[in-house]
């Protein structure tokens, strides 16, 4: 960099920008292309949702019965023949899985062909293509060529594709985009044009300033070059500024007419020369005096200009005799107002450089703060995204408490309901119970009577003798039948007596538990009042943090904007130093003497 002239600099920076500018107009182009690409496509797909939904309802048709299949296919293709879109350039077509063509309306004589070998120019087999699609994901995009209505030639064409399986059918629709590409191109060369137009426009007001910057300092070094070659009438311009290339050109003109004073001291040199040898042949010893004087002038005014040439501007021109006064005078006086331009310099280039290290370190701690601004802001947003997170996570838990809540309040009335069921189920039962009672005990007392009556037949086959031997053995079997069926009506009756017991208990059993869900039922409803309650809180908050977020994000980008002008800042106050730090260069070749050589070291 250091190497590298203003200029050159300047020039760099118009061409990054136009590099920016022209990056941007073709992301933008590029951009605006796959959006219409896009925005088609979508448009494609709806329109081919319509076509399958006139097949689904031949379909429906079908299989209702209102119409056959053959039928319900053949009104469809009709149907779908007929349907046109964009100015009549869109149309639908119908192949089947082989692939073979089942409808095309522009190219009937293709219906029934098989068109697993038709091609594009390109070599695709398109239909093959639809078909793989569809096997795929059920619909999908394919893009080929394919010949206009009425043209001949092929152009670039996206076709959306979807399978209708109960018919094995694939009904497709298609757009033509080459003239997406004419809009591109004329957006192209509308942008080339405006590159162009800008660049052209930024090459100029940059070429104004940099020449504005350059030209000055180039005409004054051809100034210094001038001088130093000895034209002592050489033009000095922009003394009149008030800035530091005015000053420059004020120090040329001292230094200009310094060395005017010097060719005019020459010249007079000569003609004493001239003069002296004239006397010299009259007067040998006045012409040898007048010499020794003159060579002692010139002798101190060489040494004088010796030491100025050096650099050392504290040099003075001691006494060389009355006739050189007046020279002695303008000499010491010329070399006075170089010293003090030279200071005055030397000063400024102090306060440049005390300036540009001020501002350097300002807007490094500047660019400190500010990175260090940015990192605690992406913590912060962080924090917050990772805060909204869980916000929206316990808002999500908090509806799904409540949708319990509510699963478990319709359950509980279920169960109350179920409750109140079995309650009237133990009562049924109760009474029941209390029924086979009372028949247990008509049992018990017809098998009492029956024992009764087998005892009375068994006295009575004992009168009777060997006759009603057998009678007497049936009136036995009878009677232990009927001891069997008291006792069986005995244990029975123990039996539904404790079973009531057990049932009675049961209803209180089961009372007490619809009890109990009427209460879960009131601290269901007042979990619900509460969950509801925390659900709103939660979605109030994650909109609250939401909006907390994209403030934070805001401050973000602007504190990305403020470090990167504060890049540009540093970059200009290190071109500044280094600018202060090539005239301390220059600057030090000049001696000041003590004080203000001290002020030219602390500059340097």
């Amino acid at each position: 960099m250091k190497n590298v002239t203003i200029s050159m600099r300047l020039y760099a920076l118009v061409a990054l920008f136009l590099a920016i500018l022209t990056a941007a107009l073709t992301f933008s182009l590029f951009e605006t292309f796959h959006e219409m690409e896009r925005e088609r496509k979508a448009g494609l797909a709806s329109m081919n949702e319509t076509a399958v939904a006139i097949l689904e309802q031949y379909y429906r048709l079908e299989q209702s019965g209102s119409l056959t299949r053959e039928a319900a296919q053949q009104q469809a293709k009709t149907t779908i023949a007929a349907m046109r879109y964009g100015k009549g350039s869109g149309y639908f077509w119908i192949n089947d899985m082989h692939p073979k063509m089942v409808m095309h309306p522009i190219k009937p004589e293709m219906n029934g062909t098989d068109l697993t070998a038709n091609k594009d120019p390109n070599g695709k087999a398109l239909f093959v293509e639809f078909v793989n699609t569809v096997k795929a994901g059920g619909q999908g995009f394919v893009d080929y060529y394919w010949p206009k209505p009425g043209a001949p030639d092929p152009v670039e064409k996206f076709s959306h594709v979807a399978g209708f399986a109960p018919w094995g059918w694939i009904v497709g629709t298609g757009v033509y985009v080459d003239d997406l590409e004419a809009v591109f191109w004329s957006d192209a060369y509308f942008n080339i044009g405006l590159c162009v137009l800008s660049a052209l426009l930024v090459i100029g007001v940059a070429a104004a300033v940099v020449r504005s910057v350059t030209r000055p300092i180039d005409l004054i070094r051809q100034s210094m070059k001038r001088i130093a070659d000895g034209d002592g009438a050489a033009e000095i311009q922009f003394a009149d500024r008030r800035n530091e290339i005015g000053a420059i050109a004020k120090t040329l003109l001292v230094l200009r007419d310094s060395v005017n004073e010097r060719s005019a001291l020459q010249a007079r040199e000569a003609d004493q020369q001239r003069a002296l040898e004239e006397a010299r042949r009259g007067n040998e010893t006045v012409l040898r005096s007048a010499s020794e004087r003159q060579a002692h002038a010139m002798t101190q005014l060489g040494n004088s200009l010796e030491a100025l040439a050096n650099g050392d501007l504290t040099v003075e021109l001691a006494d060389i005799g009355a006739d050189y006064e007046k020279l002695r005078m303008d000499f010491n006086r010329a070399v006075g107002a170089l010293h003090g331009a030279i200071e005055a310099i030397a000063r400024t280039g102090h306060v440049v450089n005390d300036s540009a290290s001020d501002i350097s370190g300002a807007t490094g701690n500047l660019s400190r703060r500010t990175e260090q601004q940015a990192a605690a802001l992406e913590e912060t947003a962080a924090a917050l995204d990772e805060i909204t997170a869980t916000v929206r996570t316990a808002s999500e838990r908090a509806n799904e408490a409540r949708q319990m809540v509510q699963d478990t309040k319709t359950s509980a009335g279920r169960s109350g309901e179920i409750v109140r069921n079995a309650v009237d189920a133990m009562g049924r039962i109760e009474d029941s119970s209390k029924r086979i009672g009372q028949i247990i005990s008509v049992i018990d007392e017809i098998a009492f009577q029956t024992n009764l009556l087998a005892l009375n037949a068994g006295v009575e086959a004992a009168r009777a003798g060997e006759a009603g031997r057998g009678f007497a053995v049936v009136a036995q079997e009878v009677r232990e039948l009927a001891q069997r069926s008291a006792n069986a009506a005995k244990e029975i009756k123990t039996l539904i007596n404790r079973s009531a017991e057990e049932v009675g208990g049961g209803v209180a059993l089961v009372r007490s538990t619809g009890d109990a869900l009427d209460e879960i039922m009131a601290l269901v409803n007042r979990v619900d009042g509460h969950v509801n309650s925390i659900a709103t809180a939660a979605r109030e908050q994650a909109t609250g943090l939401q909006e907390i977020n994209t403030s934070v994000n805001h401050m973000d980008q602007m504190t990305q904007q403020n470090a990167a002008m504060v890049e540009e800042t540093t970059a200009a106050s290190q071109t500044l130093a280094e600018e202060s730090q090539q005239l301390r260069s220059l600057l030090s070749r000049f001696e000041l003497g003590h004080g203000a050589g001290r002020e030219v070291s602390r500059a340097a």
